[in-house]
């Protein structure tokens, strides 16, 4: 039997997740954000506490963190490390609309929106975001905590390193590997490997570094 989860951080990231745990008939306990927005309401929940209290709700419920991020994954990685040296466990959240091939492997705290495709034989690390209408084809590589926007593209053998940002829109040649910690901005298309981590912003194309 499934626990109740807690989700982490406060903003419109979580509510995308709430609605998504919602949609898939999951129970929420509430959600933890600052102390000034202790008691508020984020939807139907509300903000039970502070990442303070994550010790205390780990023997109960289970753990997502939805902080977003699209250029700095600091903050996820210290929530992240706070539960688990708290003895948490994560949840996945995946909607009902998503489609997952049961060939791949998707790890824990994981976050697929509605729409989003996962391929055959593609492994998705933990406590990635597959945002709505993402596509993941077959073979792709997403390495922890890393974030693929909305409508974003990875085709086939794409390998995206962890912490790194895939921007909405964004096309991913077949076979590109990019490397950890990378921006890459909405709208891009990526035709060759990109080996050191960055920014990068462009309107028609991104040849790679």
């Amino acid at each position: 039997m499934s626990r109740p989860i807690v989700l982490v951080g406060g903003g419109g990231h979580c509510r995308s997740v709430l609605n998504t745990l919602a949609d898939s008939g999951r129970e929420v306990l509430g959600i933890l954000d600052l102390p000034k927005n202790l008691g508020q309401p984020v939807l139907d929940w509300e903000v039970i506490g502070t990442d303070d209290d994550i010790p205390r709700l780990a023997p109960e419920a289970d753990f997502i963190i939805t902080t977003g991020f699209i250029s700095d994954p600091t903050l996820r990685i210290m929530l992240i490390d706070r539960v688990s040296l708290a003895g948490g466990h994560f949840a996945t959240a995946i909607a009902p609309t998503a489609s997952i091939s049961r060939y791949a492997q998707v790890g824990e705290g994981v976050v697929v929106l509605h729409g989003a495709r996962v391929n055959a034989g593609v492994y998705v690390g933990p406590h990635c975001i597959l945002n709505t209408q993402a596509v993941l084809e077959h073979d792709v590589e997403v390495g922890c905590n890393s974030h693929v926007s909305t409508g974003a593209i990875l085709n086939g053998g794409v390998q995206l390193g962890a912490n790194s940002f895939v921007g909405s829109r964004s096309v991913i040649l077949q076979g590109v590997s990019i490397c950890d910690a990378t921006v890459i901005g909405a709208g891009s298309v990526v035709r060759h490997d990109i080996r050191e981590a960055g920014v990068f912003y462009s309107p028609s194309s991104l040849e790679g570094r």
